[in-house]
């Protein structure tokens, strides 16, 4: 009967190995199947794809505190946000030029060399540097709504700038409770725009003075109105007064607005005024029934400028005007006028 006994529990521990080897072997199995299927695959990416979820259970409070939480998550930046910011960076690089600019040149303004006339609004705290042929009217009209006045009711006669006196300069200048701006143009655009509306035949504004640039800077005293190559001579001869104190229709943007003296919290090119008067009015939080006119059309292209700058005589006048001009281009971030690369050729330095 021990015999028997025996023989039994070794059968079974024979089976009981039998079975333990078969499970090994299912086991060795289902491990090479899995590499073979998930080969490349990451851990990560095997876990997503089940449906076992190993994610730990945060509050999604405690998540965002500490910074995890996924930026998709997040509301995306409106149109109106993204378009601030681009204009934020833009006036900044703009302000920036500028202070550059006056220590690389350690130009000393005096605000006692402003322009008298300015764009005030006292309601909004707003001065504006208003130099002509840089877009006036339209802000003119700007400053008329600012008053609470129907832009269909305005005329550049019912409209006057603001004559600053001495004590008003500190108060409407360097007061950081206001907002001082200003607005420029391609200088050597600007002269052209000057010339056709001022100066240039058959119907000048200033016929007087056109003559009597002819007289003294034109070939002969003939009693015509000037050409715009006497212009550009009456421009470089007369400098420096022709360009600073003169008429500020072509006078330099460094002199009558002082911008090492004074720190402008906006700075408004014509080129992108679209752009930068709705930023001038989100700024100033002008109500929104209030709108800069539409960006007058750039009547002074390239082709016009050359057409202009062709009839200078000498030649060598277009180097000495941007001579003149230049801390005007390097403050306002503006290349060289395409009329001198043309005009003068690739192989003359002598404007770079």
């Amino acid at each position: 009967m021990e015999k028997v006994r025996k023989e039994l529990n070794q059968a079974e521990m024979r089976y009981l190995h039998a079975f333990q080897l078969f499970l090994a072997v299912v086991v060795i199995f289902l491990v090479v199947a899995v590499g073979r299927n998930y080969s490349g695959i990451s851990f990560h990416d095997y876990i997503k794809s089940s449906s076992v979820s190993v994610e730990p259970k945060v509050p999604h409070a405690t998540l965002e505190a500490e910074g995890f939480v996924n930026e998709t998550e997040l509301p995306a930046a409106s149109e109106e946000e993204i378009f601030m910011e681009k204009m934020k960076q833009r006036q900044e690089e703009r302000k920036a030029l500028i202070r550059q600019t006056c220590e690389r040149f350690d130009i000393k303004h005096n605000i006692s060399h402003m322009m008298p006339m300015m764009l005030v609004d006292e309601k909004y705290k707003v001065i504006h540097c208003s130099m002509g042929k840089t877009g006036t009217t339209r802000w003119k009209e700007l400053f008329w709504q600012l008053l609470g006045n129907k832009l269909k009711d305005f005329t550049v006669q019912k409209y006057r700038r603001t004559k600053i006196l001495d004590e008003q300069r500190q108060k409407f200048l360097l007061n950081p409770d206001w907002i001082q701006t200003i607005t420029v143009r391609e200088p050597f655009e600007r002269m052209i725009s000057a010339y056709r509306q001022k100066l240039e035949a058959p119907g000048p504004e200033f016929p007087k003075l056109s003559k009597e640039i002819r007289a003294k800077y034109g070939p002969v005293k003939d009693g015509k109105l000037a050409t715009f190559s006497d212009f550009i001579n009456y421009l470089v001869l007369g400098a420096p007064e022709s360009l600073q104190t003169g008429n500020e229709h072509w006078t330099r943007f460094t002199y009558p607005c002082t911008p090492c003296a004074i720190d402008y919290d906006f700075i408004g090119h014509q080129e992108t005024i679209g752009e930068d008067a709705r930023y001038f009015l989100k700024l100033i939080n002008a109500p929104e029934h209030i709108q800069h006119g539409p960006a007058n059309k750039r009547h002074t292209d390239d082709e016009m400028s050359l057409k202009y700058y062709s009839t200078v005589v000498p030649r060598e006048r277009l180097v000495q005007l941007y001579t003149l001009l230049i801390q005007d281009y390097i403050m306002f971030g503006y290349p060289p006028p395409v009329a001198l690369k043309v005009l003068l050729g690739k192989g003359n330095e002598s404007w770079q």
